[in-house]
């Protein structure tokens, strides 16, 4: 099977961090399995990058890049929901770095281990690291 992971070539539609937190915290109330999205979107509010990361959400992935919001193609870390449309087992957490210079990569893991893996991918692709605790 290929997997496509280049740049998004879309437009970017920033939403603040404390929507999106809002938005996971229902559903992780919800359905459970969306708790590690939420955790997630709790340690960019605590890591003090909340400014230089952009988030935005699909029907329920987590998509993520920096700010400013460049011109696409744009690099994005997406995290991919339990519905999302590419497919993720129970208890994994499926992370795709989409890119048109190089970085493009996927890593399915336990969802014990989402809010690492996130923060190794955003400081790998953006060179952004969390200035506060993200655990």
């Amino acid at each position: 099977m290929t997997i496509n992971l280049r740049a998004w070539t879309g437009e970017f539609h920033d939403v603040s961090w404390a929507e999106v937190a809002g938005r996971y915290r229902q559903m992780s109330d919800r359905y459970p399995a969306f708790q590690h999205l939420t955790d997630i979107v709790d340690s960019v509010l605590r890591s003090g990058c909340d400014q230089q990361l952009a988030g935005q959400t699909s029907m329920h992935d987590l998509i993520v890049t920096t700010r400013p919001i460049s011109k696409p193609p744009i690099e994005e870390v997406v995290v991919r929901a339990p519905s999302s449309l590419v497919p993720v087992a129970d208890d994994t957490v499926v992370i795709d770095c989409l890119s048109d210079r190089g970085h493009a990569d996927r890593i399915t893991a336990s969802v014990d281990e989402a809010v690492s893996l996130f923060w190794r991918f955003i400081t790998a692709s953006f060179d952004v690291t969390p200035t506060q605790p993200t655990g």
